[in-house]
Formats: structure tokens, sequence, C-alpha cells
């Protein structure tokens, strides 16, 4: 990795998910890109001239302010910053497109406008729009923690080998081994060609055949994050895939229900949607 680009409303949650990114760069020697999105809340307050400005000078301050303190913690680390008009979703999309960053990072939980942007649907379309990882990080980890980097899949054929070249990279850079999980049932039962794609994934992976992590269980949330608690994990990372308006209607997303229950970071990986099935 060689640019992570990581936003912050400037709230505990956001600045740790800085933190945690400023950590990831720092061990991998990538360029930290920090970026805050500022926007007028209410028309009678946008009508106030020179509050853009305002806005700008206030948020390119304690900008400022967080290089600082991450050129403390972290000597030699390149951070740049930028404070940016507009809504938070479209800026860091853009941002992360002019950048061509390798990851974007984010904090869970925050206040304003980053509060409800990355709970539920909303941080799983930046994901898809912007076609590139977002690590979702809740205000309580940090950098270092756990044991393993948890890989939940449906065992798809159509997932981008450069996803899954960044997720290997990704597992180095951190220092954590991997393990693949799938979680099957009586309506959904494991099919030979799902056990040899898990078998390839572990080999992609460097995980152990005799290491196994298959999962009957009629509750996929609940048999994931019962896996990843026990197991000690760092970050659990799963692709998101694209569906038609009427499958969004009737098909619940895993992604966005963990979002609201994992209490460690999630890696969200795009899946491309011309090679979606």
């Amino acid at each position: 990795m060689k640019h992570l680009l990581c936003a912050t409303d400037f709230s505990d949650g956001g600045n740790n998910a800085v933190a945690y990114a400023a950590a990831l760069a720092s061990s991998c020697a990538a360029t930290l890109h920090v970026l805050h999105a500022y926007k007028s809340q209410t028309s009678a307050v946008t009508a106030f001239k020179g509050l853009n400005e305002i806005l700008e000078a206030d948020a390119k301050e304690a900008l400022e302010g967080l290089k600082e303190a991450l050129l403390q913690a972290h000597p030699g680390l390149k951070v740049i910053v930028y404070a940016a008009f507009g809504h938070s979703d479209e800026v860091i999309a853009a941002k992360a497109d002019a950048l061509d960053v390798d990851m974007m990072v984010i904090g869970t939980r925050g206040k304003s406008l980053l509060d409800t942007l990355f709970f539920g649907s909303t941080s799983t379309a930046l994901c898809k729009r912007a076609g590139r990882p977002l690590l979702l990080v809740p205000p309580s980890c940090s950098f270092g923690a756990g044991k393993e980097v948890a890989y939940a899949t449906a065992l798809r054929t159509d997932v981008q080998p450069s996803m899954l070249s960044f997720l290997k990279h990704f597992g180095e850079v951190i220092g954590k081994n991997f393990s693949v999980i799938h979680v099957y049932d009586g309506d959904h039962p494991l099919t030979p060609a799902q056990e040899l794609r898990h078998a390839q994934l572990q080999e992609v992976l460097g995980i152990p055949k005799n290491v196994q992590h298959l999962i009957y269980s009629e509750d996929v949330i609940a048999a994931i994050l019962a896996h990843v608690g026990a197991q000690d994990s760092s970050v659990l990372a799963l692709h998101l895939y694209h569906y038609g308006f009427l499958e969004r209607l009737f098909v619940p997303s895993v992604a966005d229900a963990l979002l609201s229950k994992a209490k460690l970071p999630l890696l969200l990986l795009p899946v491309a949607a011309a090679t979606a099935g």
C-alpha cells in the first residue's frame, strides 16, 4: 500500500480512525491523506456570507493540529491534509479517485454527517461507488490488536484477483494470519464447488489445509461474530456485491448487519458490477 485516505469529522471516533490509519501507514511506509468535509447545515446558516470561509479556516486549523500530533507519534510519516466543501460521501469518493488511494479509512461512529453516513447501507454504497477497499474502525479499536484477519466469504468465483491480492498484502502489512469463513445451512448446503473454492482461497492466503472454518449455522451474523470473538480477530474482511433494485428489497445485507454489531474493524472489498452475478 502506498496511499491511504482517512476522513474525519474531528470526533473522538473519527480521530481514533486517523490514529489507526497513521499506525497502518507508518508500518508500510505509505502516505496518509487526511480529509475533512465541511458544509453548512441549514438554510438560515448558509445565508450568512462568509460562513464557508470560516468553516474552511477552522477545518484547516484543526487538521494542522491533528497532523502535528500524528508526526509526533510517527516521526517520518508523510501526512497530507485536506479540507473540502461538500457532502461527505461525494467528497470522500472524489478525493479517493483523484489521489488513486489504495484504501479508505473511516471511523464507524462520529458526529454530524459522518454519524449517519457510515452506518447501514451508505457506507457500503461509498465502497462500491469509489471502487476501492474501505476500512471501518470502531472507536475502541487500536492498530495491532488481535491475532488474525478473518475473511468471511460466500465462496463465489466472481471476485477480482486484485482484491484478493490486496487482502493478502493487507494481512502481511499488519502481520496477521488469515482464516477463511463460510457459513452454510440446510437451505444452502455446502457444495463440492464451494469446498474447492474454499481450498483455493486458503492456498492463496497461505492457510494450512488442515485449518478449516466451514460453519453450519442458521444465523450467518451470529456465526461470524462468534468466530471472530473466539479467534480474537484483528479485522473482519468481506466482499460487497451489487444487486438490482428488486433484489435489494429482499436480500438482507450481511455487511450492513455487521456494521452495527461488530466490535472490530471491518474491511469492505468491492466487487465490480460487471463481474457480479
